[in-house]
């Protein structure tokens, strides 16, 4: 509804759009791993893959933004996601 303030969405969508720096509507390995590094976070590659293939419903390998919303929505962190 109308003004409530941003649209809860736009903050999944805004963090989904940061992290694809290749911007091709997915994340990737790569795009997890410079987002990890550029926050001293230092995972191997093995631990990022895992994320994916937790996050990964399709199997294709990368993160959808619908995959990405799922994830963000298991944190409880985005009102988006709260029970209507």
């Amino acid at each position: 509804s109308q003004g409530e303030g941003p649209d809860p969405y736009d903050e999944i969508l805004q963090a989904f759009k940061i992290m694809d720096t290749e911007e091709n509507g997915f994340l990737t390995l790569a795009d997890l791993k410079q987002i990890c590094e550029s926050v001293n976070l230092n995972f191997s590659n093995k631990i990022i893959q895992e994320m994916i293939e937790e996050a990964d419903n399709t199997g294709d390998g990368k993160i959808s933004l619908t995959e990405f919303t799922s994830i963000m929505c298991q944190t409880g962190r985005f009102k988006y996601c709260a029970p209507k």
